[in-house]
């Protein structure tokens, strides 16, 4: 019986000291949606679209100011410094009338 006790432990702390491999680091996404190719607006989580919120206020912001500082809508939202923004693909904007808007979420 104590034999067999010493083999279970045996058995049991192999077991536990396996090593797995460490897993790959995802990728930052750049689109709030999920990477299978759906496009339903039920997969964002409610954290993707607060940044989305934010991503919109920072952009909105930054086009207001670049405005005022040069008198003209920004060309592209490239040529804005837009460092913190969380979802940058998922951004359209329209430089004739200086509108940012979301694909994911167009009546944000």
């Amino acid at each position: 019986m104590r034999a067999m006790r010493r083999l279970l432990v045996l058995a049991v702390l192999a077991a536990a000291c396996s090593r797995t491999p460490p897993a790959e680091p995802e990728a930052p996404r750049t689109h709030p949606l999920a990477q299978d190719g759906s496009t339903a607006r039920a997969v964002t989580s409610a954290p993707d679209r607060a940044k989305i919120q934010l991503d919109l206020a920072a952009a909105r912001g930054a086009v207001q100011i670049y405005k005022g500082e040069h008198g003209t809508f920004p060309p592209s939202l490239a040529a804005l410094r837009l460092d913190g923004v969380s979802y940058p693909a998922d951004l359209a904007y329209d430089p004739a009338t200086g509108a940012v808007r979301s694909d994911t979420y167009p009546s944000y």
